[in-house]
């Protein structure tokens, strides 16, 4: 290639051998992490893989053209009845791309793997801005140092709705911005249809943009400009966001409909106290110490990015205030989405140092150690104070979940009980994600497997046996039972997620489970939870 060329593309090159270098890590650490978890991966992904199913049943079917958009639309918009869950843009997508793997067991991996789409349009975003509010070599400085966020890859790894909501945010941030205080309209129609996209994905996504816009909006007013174009474009983007945005959320006004904050509302003041230092505390360990410190450079530097200071501050404030005020349960990765914010703060600080050796040389030291930090909380066990973020703490690890399902199902579909009931009993140390995970196998081995988890594989505090689960372990033909003992399987979460309505119809469920039989014993890698499969013993003629 001439080098003309290259010098006037380099920056272009530079983002894609970024994009890659990250897409060849993630296609690596996933193959060998092969049944990878994490906060709510397994049931995205059976929402994911629900959606492929369905898809490709419209894709396959006889109906006419018209028919299937019907179908799809029909697929895209509906809800249970009586429940509100989140939009199914993200699921939709990565079961789009899934949907071309032939092999099942390929599946997973896919759909995980999908998440290198947001990890594009993150790191492309990042550099945009960054170009547009310092230089090309600012823009990719942000975007280099934002891709080695431990909590930004480590993320990027699993499978939810957080990390495509931090790759949205940042676009929508870039077209606000790129609005020019909506005077131009070509980037209004973009920052209206990112923002609707952004909570077809996530509704928290409106927390992230609301304070940079609002600032935005209040600054172009108290101007002397002519208004009128101004509030059509205003107009315009108000429009598209809701527009596209009650696609799904239209279903808020449904009286079929109920929707569950992520967290109870709470202004206790020790709480408050405790949550503003939380975050500052995620912050500090999923950027990392280190390339924290080249962000408390970057605030030192903030005022002379003058009046944008305020408008990326106001990205970062905002959701921080409002999560730490307002949301009973934290948890690090409501927070992420402003990482964009933390990326630019921090480029901005090195790239205003005024002495050029200087500069130069915390540069490369930041490079080069980040370079050496990815590697080494990639690949390796690198627990310590210093690293505490969920999302970095394992090299990958292999298990054995889908091996030891397989064996299981055999047993089952041997039986000749016409009844193929699973029910699977979830413990204090065995439950959520990873019992999910299990009956994800199982229905994968065979879709007409009916499984039941005891407490609805919820992981959060409020897991709880309701009537309707202890009626289907009181039906089940067979049970999948864990322990931290190879003799006996641990029956105790049945009581101890139950409460007084549903005690007593507990302690009758774990009397009948003490009569069934015992077919199977493995052990769960890396887990090293015992594992039991018991079949209900049928009554002497």
């Amino acid at each position: 290639m001439h080098l003309g060329v290259i010098k006037k593309y380099k920056y272009a090159l530079l983002l894609t051998a970024l994009i890659l270098f990250h897409a060849v890590n993630n296609y690596i650490w996933l193959r060998q992490d092969n049944e990878s978890l994490g906060y709510d991966v397994i049931h995205h992904a059976n929402i994911t893989f629900s959606i492929r199913q369905d898809l490709l049943k419209i894709f396959l079917s006889g109906e006419s053209p018209a028919e299937k958009l019907k179908s799809f639309i029909f697929l895209f918009t509906h809800v249970t009845q009586g429940s509100l869950v989140w939009p199914r843009l993200f699921h939709f997508i990565a079961a789009l791309m899934s949907s071309f793997v032939s092999h099942q067991e390929d599946v997973f991996f896919w759909i995980r793997f999908s998440n290198i789409l947001y990890f594009a349009i993150l790191i492309v975003s990042i550099y945009l801005l960054g170009k547009k509010i310092l230089s090309p070599a600012g823009g990719f400085l942000a975007a280099f140092f934002i891709s080695l966020y431990p909590g930004v890859f480590g993320l990027s790894r699993k499978y939810g709705l957080d990390f495509p909501l931090i790759a949205i945010v940042s676009l929508a941030i870039y077209f606000l911005l790129s609005c020019d205080g909506f005077k131009k309209r070509s980037y209004s129609l973009f920052f209206g249809i990112a923002s609707g996209l952004g909570m077809l994905i996530k509704c928290q996504f409106a927390l992230f943009i609301i304070g940079p816009f609002l600032y935005t909006v209040f600054q172009e007013f108290i101007s002397r400009q002519n208004k009128r174009n101004i509030f059509l474009n205003i107009s315009i983007f108000i429009t598209l966001f809701l527009a596209i945005s009650l696609v799904w959320w239209h279903n808020i006004l449904s009286s079929v409909s109920r929707i569950s904050l992520p967290g109870d509302i709470s202004l206790e003041k020790g709480r408050i106290s405790y949550s503003l230092i939380y975050y500052l505390g995620v912050f500090y360990y999923n950027i990392s110490p280190l390339l924290f410190a080249m962000f408390i450079l970057g605030l030192a530097y903030l005022k002379n990015l003058k009046k944008l200071g305020l408008f990326f501050l106001l990205w970062f404030l905002v959701p921080y205030l409002f999560f730490s005020l307002f949301v009973l349960y934290n948890h690090e990765r409501y927070v992420f989405p402003v990482f964009g914010a933390v990326a630019l703060i921090s480029a901005n600080g090195l790239l205003r140092i005024s002495n050029k050796r200087i500069k130069t040389a915390l540069i490369f030291f930041f490079v080069f150690m980040g370079f050496i930090q990815f590697f080494k909380l990639s690949y390796n066990y690198c627990w310590s104070p210093f690293f505490a973020s969920s999302w970095i703490v394992h090299p990958p690890q292999k298990r054995n979940h889908r091996l030891i399902m397989t064996e299981f199902n055999q047993i089952i579909q041997s039986d000749s009980s016409p009844e193929k009931s699973i029910a699977i009993i979830e413990e204090r140390y065995f439950r959520g994600d990873s019992c999910l995970l299990l009956s994800y196998y199982l229905k994968l081995l065979n879709d007409k497997n009916d499984i039941s988890l005891s407490a609805d594989g919820v992981i959060c505090p409020r897991s709880q046996v309701s009537g309707e689960s202890l009626s289907k372990v009181n039906n089940s033909e067979f049970v999948i039972a864990f322990s931290r003992s190879p003799t006996e399987p641990d029956l105790s979460g049945l009581l101890r997620f139950s409460d007084a309505s549903t005690r007593a119809a507990a302690q009758d469920a774990l009397r009948q489970l003490r009569k069934y039989r015992i077919l199977k014993r493995s052990v769960l890698s890396p887990n090293g939870i015992d594992i039991f499969l018991l079949k209900k013993e049928k009554p002497a003629p």
